[in-house]
């Protein structure tokens, strides 16, 4: 069994180990870890955390993704301010560069050795997660889901396991079998 913590080399993960892979070894030994699931895949610097430690990967994740995804301005717009907050957030305002960025991280992944990289299915707005008044449903999550995690493996040639994350926001919080089931079957990877 793998027992890993989630750990990124930026610096306010670093400075915890004071910027030392002899110290984050000191911790996985001594709290009975094994490996470390990275996050933070773009910004990764191999002399914080050694390569061989790695066993998994978290892919980037935007909490707050759904309204891009089905280019929903008045959506997108009830969370960002301006056009230049969305860019900062998502990089571009044209939803294909979240496919890019997760086929980018997935192939870092690879090259890092990971066993597998974490995809995480759900979507919730700031404000919904004091008010849980959701704009999409469990199903609308999943079923964007699947669209994005088709295009992301459409013709990508890998070997890398997906596990797919639930969350307590809508999406896939495994509290409906039959919703597990068709998320499962409508995947194409």
């Amino acid at each position: 069994m793998i027992k890993a913590i989630n750990l990124s080399t930026y610096q306010y993960d670093m400075d915890r180990y004071n910027n030392n892979y002899k110290n984050v070894n000191k911790f996985l030994e001594g709290n009975n870890l094994n490996a470390i699931e990275l996050f933070g895949l773009q910004l990764y610097r191999e002399e914080l955390i050694p390569k061989d430690k790695i066993k998994g990967v978290h892919l980037m994740h935007y909490p707050v993704w759904l309204d891009f995804w089905n280019e929903d301005e008045d959506g997108i717009f009830e969370e960002f301010n301006s056009k230049e907050d969305i860019i900062n957030y998502y990089g571009k305002l044209d939803k294909k560069v979240m496919v890019d960025k997760y086929r980018e991280e997935i192939k870092i992944a690879e090259k890092l050795n990971a066993e597998y990289a974490v995809f995480h299915v759900s979507n919730v707005r700031t404000k919904h997660c004091f008010n849980y008044e959701f704009t999409y449903t469990d199903k609308e999550v999943v079923d964007a889901t699947i669209e994005i995690v088709n295009e992301i493996f459409r013709g990508l040639n890998t070997n890398i396991t997906i596990l797919f994350e639930n969350l307590w926001w809508p999406g896939l919080k495994m509290t409906d079998p039959e919703l597990v089931r068709y998320f499962i079957e409508n995947i194409e990877y």
